[in-house]
């Protein structure tokens, strides 16, 4: 687990690889967040994912979506999405993320990439499939992609651009011979200034009415939108926000529960404990002895 980064607008900060060459490449396991499930966000970035193991479901702008191991999603940028695991189990998976400027190196190559990618925009995400022909390529693309970055292979940043293009030149095949085009939901612009707003002042003390006026909506259309599309109540994905940070912390810091607690926003320790416990299933004390002892799976 790795901590969010955001933008002054609330949009995840992707952390690259590399400030030069931004594309982010991970294997991460759910079980690094609590309840194994991640707070929903958005960027402005590309996102592949690919099931190794397990099972998840990401939720884009409210639609689920179901991905086995050896499936695989796409989620175009700006769609607000998370992903939780199946039926208690763990879950891991490839994770691929970059912006449409790692791929321009020129202004024709820029129009060309930006016509491929309204496509899959317009899309919002597609699940990949092993058994459609066209899918399979981009699901082999990115797990050579996988082995171009973590094999250290010379000329790595050339080879994975390569790779890239092609799961562009592929996926576009897939998008425009399969997606059922849609419009988004009407208050996805509010829920992203919403939770935008609720991540960058989760420390803080927060009330409905002033998410709610975040989004420029009333108490009660806020309440709808988040059940709408991102299942919980305004209040519920405070708190989960909250207890992310406050699984981050416990792993990259010495502070104690009670600090940490306040760190996050949590009016006491026992509070902390308390939620975290209905969302973890163990205190914070244990997951932090779990999580740093040296068997610990590493997280992305």
């Amino acid at each position: 687990m790795i901590e969010l980064k955001l933008h002054s607008d609330g949009s995840e900060r992707v952390p690259y690889q590399s400030g030069a060459f931004p594309l982010h490449l991970s294997v991460c396991t759910l079980s690094m967040y609590p309840g194994m499930s991640c707070v929903s966000h958005w960027h402005d970035d590309y996102e592949f994912a690919v099931a190794l193991k397990g099972r998840f479901v990401c939720r884009v702008n409210g639609v689920p979506v179901p991905v086995s191991a050896g499936e695989g999603l796409y989620v175009a940028p700006r769609n607000v999405h998370s992903m939780e695991a199946v039926g208690g189990e763990d879950c891991e998976y490839l994770c691929a993320v970059f912006p449409a400027a790692l791929l321009s190196a020129s202004r024709h190559i820029t129009d060309v990439i930006q016509a491929s990618l309204a496509v899959h925009e317009a899309a919002h995400f597609l699940r990949l499939l092993p058994s459609v022909p066209q899918h399979r390529e981009v699901l082999q693309g990115l797990k050579r992609l996988e082995r171009i970055v973590y094999g250290n292979e010379r000329d790595a940043e050339l080879r994975s651009l390569g790779v890239i293009y092609q799961l562009i030149a592929d996926l576009g095949a897939s998008v425009r011979d399969e997606a059922a085009l849609s419009e988004p939901d009407r208050n996805l612009s509010q829920i992203k200034d919403m939770i935008g707003y609720i991540r960058l002042h989760a420390d803080r003390k927060l009330t409905l009415s002033d998410i709610a006026r975040a989004g420029k909506l009333s108490r009660t259309s806020c309440e709808n939108a988040f059940r709408r599309m991102l299942h919980v109540s305004p209040v519920q994905f405070l708190i989960n926000c909250r207890l992310e940070r406050g699984m981050e912390l416990l792993i990259s810091t010495p502070l104690s529960i009670t600090e940490i607690a306040y760190a996050c926003g949590f009016s006491s320790g026992s509070y902390f404990a308390e939620q975290f416990r209905k969302r973890a299933g163990c205190s914070p004390a244990d997951f932090r002895k779990k999580q740093l002892s040296p068997q610990a799976p590493s997280g992305r």
